[in-house]
Protein backbone atom coordinates (compact mmCIF):
# COMPACT_ATOMS: atom_id res chain seq x y z
CA UNK A 1 0.00 0.00 0.00
CA UNK A 2 1.38 3.45 -0.91
CA UNK A 3 1.26 6.41 1.50
CA UNK A 4 -2.01 7.67 -0.05
CA UNK A 5 -4.70 5.94 -2.07
CA UNK A 6 -7.71 7.85 -3.40
CA UNK A 7 -11.07 6.18 -3.96
CA UNK A 8 -14.51 7.40 -5.01
CA UNK A 9 -15.60 8.34 -1.47
CA UNK A 10 -12.39 8.62 0.56
CA UNK A 11 -8.61 8.84 0.54
CA UNK A 12 -6.60 6.42 2.68
CA UNK A 13 -3.34 7.83 4.07
CA UNK A 14 -0.66 5.80 5.84
CA UNK A 15 0.27 7.40 9.17
CA UNK A 16 2.53 4.60 10.48
CA UNK A 17 3.52 1.04 9.66
CA UNK A 18 0.53 -0.14 11.70
CA UNK A 19 -2.18 2.44 11.02
CA UNK A 20 -3.92 4.41 8.28
CA UNK A 21 -6.51 7.16 8.26
CA UNK A 22 -9.43 7.02 5.88
CA UNK A 23 -10.35 10.65 5.07
CA UNK A 24 -13.85 10.99 3.68
CA UNK A 25 -14.98 13.39 0.99
CA UNK A 26 -17.15 16.30 2.08
CA UNK A 27 -20.15 14.77 0.29
CA UNK A 28 -20.21 11.75 2.63
CA UNK A 29 -22.71 12.21 5.46
CA UNK A 30 -21.35 12.02 9.00
CA UNK A 31 -23.96 9.40 9.78
CA UNK A 32 -22.41 7.04 7.20
CA UNK A 33 -18.93 7.62 8.64
CA UNK A 34 -20.15 6.85 12.14
CA UNK A 35 -21.98 3.80 10.85
CA UNK A 36 -18.84 2.41 9.19
CA UNK A 37 -16.81 2.92 12.38
CA UNK A 38 -19.41 1.21 14.55
CA UNK A 39 -19.87 -1.59 12.03
CA UNK A 40 -16.14 -2.30 12.00
CA UNK A 41 -16.12 -2.31 15.81
CA UNK A 42 -18.94 -4.85 15.79
CA UNK A 43 -17.30 -6.98 13.09
CA UNK A 44 -14.10 -7.29 15.14
CA UNK A 45 -16.10 -9.72 17.31
CA UNK A 46 -17.12 -11.93 14.39
CA UNK A 47 -15.45 -14.35 11.97
CA UNK A 48 -15.51 -11.74 9.17
CA UNK A 49 -11.95 -10.48 8.49
CA UNK A 50 -11.88 -6.68 8.68
CA UNK A 51 -9.39 -4.00 9.76
CA UNK A 52 -9.38 -3.10 13.46
CA UNK A 53 -10.51 0.47 14.13
CA UNK A 54 -9.11 2.87 16.71
CA UNK A 55 -10.75 6.29 16.37
CA UNK A 56 -13.25 8.35 14.40
CA UNK A 57 -13.21 12.12 13.80
CA UNK A 58 -16.27 13.89 12.38
CA UNK A 59 -15.23 17.56 12.43
CA UNK A 60 -13.10 19.49 9.92
CA UNK A 61 -11.64 16.62 7.83
CA UNK A 62 -13.61 13.53 8.92
CA UNK A 63 -11.65 10.29 9.13
CA UNK A 64 -11.55 6.81 10.61
CA UNK A 65 -8.22 5.63 11.98
CA UNK A 66 -7.77 1.92 11.46
CA UNK A 67 -5.34 -0.94 11.13
CA UNK A 68 -3.07 -0.81 8.09
CA UNK A 69 -3.49 -3.92 5.97
CA UNK A 70 -0.33 -4.84 4.09
CA UNK A 71 -1.93 -6.27 0.99
CA UNK A 72 -3.20 -5.71 -2.53
CA UNK A 73 -6.67 -5.31 -3.97
CA UNK A 74 -8.08 -8.59 -5.23
CA UNK A 75 -8.67 -6.90 -8.59
CA UNK A 76 -4.91 -6.46 -9.06
CA UNK A 77 -4.17 -10.13 -8.32
CA UNK A 78 -6.69 -11.92 -10.49
CA UNK A 79 -4.98 -13.75 -13.34
CA UNK A 80 -6.38 -16.51 -15.57
CA UNK A 81 -4.53 -19.28 -13.74
CA UNK A 82 -5.75 -18.11 -10.31
CA UNK A 83 -9.22 -16.87 -11.18
CA UNK A 84 -11.10 -20.00 -10.14
CA UNK A 85 -9.42 -20.18 -6.72
CA UNK A 86 -9.94 -16.50 -6.02
CA UNK A 87 -13.60 -16.58 -7.10
CA UNK A 88 -14.19 -19.56 -4.85
CA UNK A 89 -12.73 -17.69 -1.87
CA UNK A 90 -14.60 -14.51 -2.85
CA UNK A 91 -18.00 -16.25 -3.02
CA UNK A 92 -17.38 -18.24 0.17
CA UNK A 93 -16.54 -15.08 2.07
CA UNK A 94 -19.65 -13.35 0.73
CA UNK A 95 -21.96 -16.08 2.03
CA UNK A 96 -20.18 -15.98 5.41
CA UNK A 97 -21.06 -12.29 5.63
CA UNK A 98 -24.69 -13.07 4.82
CA UNK A 99 -24.85 -15.55 7.70
CA UNK A 100 -24.02 -12.79 10.18
CA UNK A 101 -26.53 -10.72 12.13
CA UNK A 102 -25.94 -7.10 13.13
CA UNK A 103 -27.52 -4.94 15.81
CA UNK A 104 -26.14 -1.80 14.20
CA UNK A 105 -26.72 -2.07 10.45
CA UNK A 106 -29.85 -0.22 9.24
CA UNK A 107 -32.75 -1.98 7.56
CA UNK A 108 -32.14 -2.56 3.85
CA UNK A 109 -35.75 -1.93 2.91
CA UNK A 110 -35.83 1.45 4.66
CA UNK A 111 -32.55 2.53 3.06
CA UNK A 112 -33.76 1.57 -0.42
CA UNK A 113 -37.04 3.41 0.04
CA UNK A 114 -35.12 6.55 0.96
CA UNK A 115 -33.01 6.19 -2.20
CA UNK A 116 -35.77 5.64 -4.74
CA UNK A 117 -37.18 9.09 -3.97
CA UNK A 118 -34.30 10.48 -6.04
CA UNK A 119 -34.86 8.32 -9.11
CA UNK A 120 -35.98 9.85 -12.37
CA UNK A 121 -39.72 9.86 -13.02
CA UNK A 122 -39.41 7.10 -15.63
CA UNK A 123 -37.57 4.71 -13.29
CA UNK A 124 -39.15 5.35 -9.90
CA UNK A 125 -42.49 3.53 -10.50
CA UNK A 126 -40.64 0.42 -11.72
CA UNK A 127 -38.33 0.49 -8.69
CA UNK A 128 -41.27 0.82 -6.30
CA UNK A 129 -43.05 -2.07 -8.00
CA UNK A 130 -39.99 -4.33 -7.81
CA UNK A 131 -39.25 -3.38 -4.22
CA UNK A 132 -42.76 -4.28 -3.09
CA UNK A 133 -42.83 -7.49 -5.11
CA UNK A 134 -39.44 -8.82 -4.05
CA UNK A 135 -38.93 -7.88 -0.43
CA UNK A 136 -39.43 -10.59 2.21
CA UNK A 137 -38.89 -9.15 5.73
CA UNK A 138 -38.14 -12.54 7.33
CA UNK A 139 -35.16 -13.31 5.09
CA UNK A 140 -32.43 -11.21 6.67
CA UNK A 141 -28.68 -11.31 6.94
CA UNK A 142 -25.80 -8.84 6.97
CA UNK A 143 -25.29 -7.22 3.56
CA UNK A 144 -22.02 -5.49 2.68
CA UNK A 145 -23.67 -3.31 0.04
CA UNK A 146 -20.62 -2.93 -2.23
CA UNK A 147 -18.91 -6.32 -2.34
CA UNK A 148 -16.50 -6.36 -5.27
CA UNK A 149 -12.84 -7.05 -6.03
CA UNK A 150 -11.58 -3.59 -5.04
CA UNK A 151 -13.11 -3.87 -1.57
CA UNK A 152 -11.13 -7.03 -0.80
CA UNK A 153 -7.51 -6.70 0.30
CA UNK A 154 -5.37 -9.82 -0.01
CA UNK A 155 -2.38 -10.26 2.30
CA UNK A 156 0.87 -12.05 1.46
CA UNK A 157 -0.52 -15.29 2.94
CA UNK A 158 -3.69 -14.83 0.80
CA UNK A 159 -6.00 -13.88 3.64
CA UNK A 160 -8.96 -11.82 2.42
CA UNK A 161 -9.79 -8.62 4.35
CA UNK A 162 -13.11 -6.87 3.65
CA UNK A 163 -13.10 -3.06 3.66
CA UNK A 164 -15.56 -0.18 3.03
CA UNK A 165 -18.57 -0.99 5.20
CA UNK A 166 -20.47 2.31 5.08
CA UNK A 167 -23.23 0.80 2.90
CA UNK A 168 -23.86 -2.22 5.15
CA UNK A 169 -27.47 -3.09 5.95
CA UNK A 170 -29.57 -5.95 7.28
CA UNK A 171 -31.75 -7.43 4.56
CA UNK A 172 -32.22 -10.18 1.95
CA UNK A 173 -28.88 -11.72 0.85
CA UNK A 174 -30.12 -12.05 -2.73
CA UNK A 175 -30.08 -8.24 -2.95
CA UNK A 176 -26.36 -8.21 -2.09
CA UNK A 177 -25.65 -11.02 -4.56
CA UNK A 178 -27.47 -9.14 -7.32
CA UNK A 179 -25.54 -5.96 -6.52
CA UNK A 180 -22.23 -7.85 -6.74
CA UNK A 181 -23.23 -9.46 -10.04
CA UNK A 182 -24.12 -6.06 -11.46
CA UNK A 183 -20.73 -4.62 -10.48
CA UNK A 184 -18.84 -7.64 -11.82
CA UNK A 185 -20.67 -7.35 -15.14
CA UNK A 186 -20.81 -3.59 -15.76
CA UNK A 187 -18.52 -1.54 -13.50
CA UNK A 188 -15.11 -0.21 -14.46
CA UNK A 189 -15.37 0.57 -18.15
CA UNK A 190 -14.73 -1.64 -21.17
CA UNK A 191 -11.21 -2.89 -20.44
CA UNK A 192 -12.50 -6.37 -19.54
CA UNK A 193 -14.09 -8.28 -22.44
CA UNK A 194 -17.74 -9.30 -22.18
CA UNK A 195 -16.97 -13.01 -22.31
CA UNK A 196 -14.61 -12.69 -19.33
CA UNK A 197 -17.19 -10.76 -17.33
CA UNK A 198 -19.84 -13.40 -18.07
CA UNK A 199 -17.44 -16.14 -17.01
CA UNK A 200 -16.73 -14.34 -13.74
CA UNK A 201 -20.47 -13.91 -13.08
CA UNK A 202 -21.17 -17.58 -13.78
CA UNK A 203 -18.32 -18.80 -11.60
CA UNK A 204 -19.23 -16.47 -8.75
CA UNK A 205 -22.91 -17.46 -8.69
CA UNK A 206 -22.14 -21.18 -9.06
CA UNK A 207 -19.69 -21.10 -6.18
CA UNK A 208 -21.94 -18.97 -3.99
CA UNK A 209 -24.80 -21.43 -4.43
CA UNK A 210 -22.48 -24.39 -3.81
CA UNK A 211 -21.57 -23.13 -0.33
CA UNK A 212 -24.82 -21.41 0.67
CA UNK A 213 -28.28 -22.68 1.57
CA UNK A 214 -29.75 -19.25 0.76
CA UNK A 215 -32.33 -19.34 -2.02
CA UNK A 216 -31.68 -16.81 -4.79
CA UNK A 217 -35.30 -16.49 -5.86
CA UNK A 218 -36.33 -14.04 -8.60
CA UNK A 219 -32.69 -13.18 -9.31
CA UNK A 220 -33.51 -11.56 -12.67
CA UNK A 221 -35.89 -9.09 -11.01
CA UNK A 222 -33.31 -8.35 -8.34
CA UNK A 223 -30.74 -7.62 -11.05
CA UNK A 224 -33.16 -5.21 -12.69
CA UNK A 225 -33.79 -3.43 -9.38
CA UNK A 226 -30.06 -3.13 -8.70
CA UNK A 227 -29.51 -1.68 -12.18
CA UNK A 228 -32.17 0.95 -11.50
CA UNK A 229 -30.64 1.90 -8.15
CA UNK A 230 -27.15 2.04 -9.63
CA UNK A 231 -28.28 4.92 -11.88
CA UNK A 232 -28.28 7.11 -8.75
CA UNK A 233 -24.50 6.72 -8.39
CA UNK A 234 -21.68 8.59 -10.09
CA UNK A 235 -20.85 6.34 -13.03
CA UNK A 236 -19.39 6.97 -16.46
CA UNK A 237 -21.78 7.80 -19.29
CA UNK A 238 -21.15 4.49 -21.03
CA UNK A 239 -22.01 2.53 -17.90
CA UNK A 240 -25.12 4.65 -17.32
CA UNK A 241 -26.32 3.86 -20.85
CA UNK A 242 -25.64 0.20 -20.15
CA UNK A 243 -27.71 0.35 -16.97
CA UNK A 244 -30.69 1.85 -18.78
CA UNK A 245 -30.46 -0.91 -21.38
CA UNK A 246 -30.46 -3.52 -18.62
CA UNK A 247 -33.53 -2.02 -16.96
CA UNK A 248 -35.51 -2.65 -20.15
CA UNK A 249 -33.73 -5.84 -21.26
CA UNK A 250 -36.34 -8.56 -22.05
CA UNK A 251 -34.00 -11.34 -20.84
CA UNK A 252 -31.69 -9.72 -18.34
CA UNK A 253 -30.22 -13.02 -17.09
CA UNK A 254 -28.74 -13.74 -20.52
CA UNK A 255 -26.66 -10.58 -20.20
CA UNK A 256 -24.97 -11.97 -17.08
CA UNK A 257 -24.77 -15.70 -17.70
Amino acid sequence: MTNAKAGSTATVIKISDARVRKYFQASIEKQRITQEFRMLEELERTVIPTPDVFAVELEDSPFIEMQRIDGSELLDLIEPNRMTDFLDAFATLHQRIHRQQSRLAPDWHAVMYSKIRYLSSDLRPKAEQLLEMLYVPQNRGLLHGDFHFQNILVTADEKFIVIDWHDATMGPPVADVARTLLLLRTAGGTAVPDEVRRYVCREYIDRYQAVSSIQLLNLADWLRLMAILRTLEQVQDAERDQLYQLVHHPDISSYFF
